[in-house]
């Protein structure tokens, strides 16, 4: 990792960095629109992952999520192609998580593609369980694997 990755909500000047991570990641990105949507959104929270560079900071990261009461589901989360690799991925969910137990979140839910393995792992070392699958999900047809945490709550 370039330095150490510093997390900050997310704001409206952040999304030409996240348009241009999102773009790069996905076959079918969101729209600035729908990250500007989001933005306004009481339901979503949005976080960016920088990295100090001389004197100022390099957005590498970010990641989406809606709580519906007690339930999180992580929308988009993305990494820029040169930080992949080097935890950045896991330190935003991490991070995200710690805030999901806060908001008194009893459980989390993510689609992923099934061809994206790498993620897969992250999510089940993480504590994520397959549930499911949906068929058909993505924009070419592939099927997304459905995972889902169970936060523990200790009264």
């Amino acid at each position: 990792m370039a330095g150490p990755l510093q997390i900050f909500p997310m704001t409206f000047a952040d999304l030409d960095e996240v348009m241009r991570i999102e773009e790069v990641s996905f076959p079918r990105p969101w729209t600035r629109n729908h990250f500007e949507g989001e933005l306004k959104n009481p339901m979503a929270f949005m976080f960016v992952g920088k990295v100090p560079q001389g004197e100022t900071y390099v957005l590498v990261s970010y990641m989406v999520f809606w709580r519906v009461h007690d339930e999180v589901h992580v929308l988009d989360i993305a990494v820029h192609p040169d930080y992949r690799r080097q935890g950045i991925g896991r330190a935003m969910m991490n991070f995200a998580m710690a805030n999901m137990k806060e908001m008194g979140a009893s459980s989390v839910y993510l689609e992923v593609r099934k061809s994206n393995v790498a993620a897969q792992e992250l999510y089940k070392d993480l504590g994520f369980n397959v549930i499911g699958e949906r068929k058909g999900y993505y924009e070419n047809g592939e099927n997304a694997i459905v995972m889902a945490m169970e936060f523990v709550k200790r009264w």
